[in-house]
């Protein structure tokens, strides 16, 4: 793919070897990765923006994957912070699907995939310690954290091969390079049509498939899991496409998915941690442990059920067509 910022997004793609604070300099800051691709006008080329967005998605994956993978206990948030850089990555390599190299794209995926899949297993277990923590005077939720803590340990060091994998490999340079190959038709012309109306194209049909899914019954968990999903897909799409538009987009718009997402997502983890009680149950042998896992799998039902009832009180059908009524006006 010819690139115009061919070079430095090359550069932005090395992996370094080393976390950066390791060798005495000074550590990148985690608001340096802004969720928000502003470095774009509605006239450049897609090509042209795509460069820049990958360059920028791609450096925040490279610099928390040392960090999760190595230096988890310095900071819980490194761990959090490569799973959202790895799901910001694949969105925008979703995203400018069309104009890239496919084999090159899709083992890229693969890899980025991988990342985020044994990054969420810590993270989850991290949210866990947290939240615990908290309690932690009381005898049974001491010898609940014992357990999660030792499945922490476990679920980190298949992090760790991946990262050590990937620099063996060097991988995360060697794909990436692999999306700078000459771009062949259609994809070049499709690289070259101006940001702004193609910007706008891409929202609809992300704007189309948040509403197509979103439910019939808001008390039904796997139609509210994948409106979930879809939101998301919708948010990132957002962030991506956010300097075709003007800045209400961002500072109003954008908030109202978010308040959906953060409301979706209480649901969600109230239905994760019931299911995932429910599992330890069966595998403790602790007769303790396996009563003080049944109350807790009935108090996050009861809170499961609150957060459903909140959400369909919430998102009734006024407010489905107010923030569709708001979209129309960027699509």
């Amino acid at each position: 793919m010819a690139y115009a910022a061919g070079p430095e997004y090359i550069q932005h793609c090395r992996l370094p070897r080393r976390p950066r604070h390791a060798r005495g300099d000074d550590p990148v800051t985690m608001t340096e990765f802004s969720k928000w691709m502003l470095a774009a006008t509605a006239d450049d080329p897609v090509r042209a923006v795509a460069a820049r967005t990958l360059a920028i998605r791609l450096a925040a994956v490279q610099h928390f994957l040392p960090l999760a993978a190595e230096h988890p206990d310095e900071d819980v948030e490194y761990v959090h912070q490569l799973r959202v850089a790895t799901r910001r990555c694949v969105a925008a390599l979703h995203l400018y699907r069309k104009i890239l190299p496919k084999a090159p794209r899709k083992a890229l995926c693969a890899e980025l995939k991988r990342i985020r899949q044994a990054a969420g297993r810590a993270r989850d277990y991290d949210v866990l310690i947290l939240h615990y923590t908290a309690d932690a005077a009381d005898a049974n939720t001491q010898r609940l954290l014992e357990e999660i803590r030792k499945k922490r340990q476990e679920v980190q060091e298949p992090l760790r091969a991946i990262y050590r994998l990937l620099v063996a490999n060097q991988q995360l340079q060697q794909l990436p390079q692999a999306l700078c190959a000459p771009e062949p038709e259609p994809e070049a012309a499709a690289g070259a049509q101006p940001f702004g109306p193609w910007a706008r194209r891409q929202l609809s049909k992300s704007v189309k498939a948040f509403f197509a899914a979103e439910p019939t019954r808001l008390k039904d968990l796997d139609a509210l899991h994948q409106f979930r999903i879809r939101g998301k897909k919708l948010r990132y799409a957002m962030e991506l496409l956010v300097a075709a538009f003007p800045s209400s987009f961002q500072t109003r718009l954008y908030p109202l998915i978010e308040r959906v997402q953060d409301r979706l997502g209480e649901i969600n983890d109230h239905a994760v941690a019931c299911k995932r009680f429910r599992s330890w149950i069966t595998e403790t042998e602790n007769p303790a442990l396996r009563k003080y896992l049944q109350q807790l799998v009935r108090r996050e039902r009861k809170r499961l059920r609150r957060s459903v009832l909140r959400f369909a009180y919430w998102w009734n059908p006024g407010r489905s067509k107010q923030v569709q009524r708001r979209f129309r006006r960027y699509t």
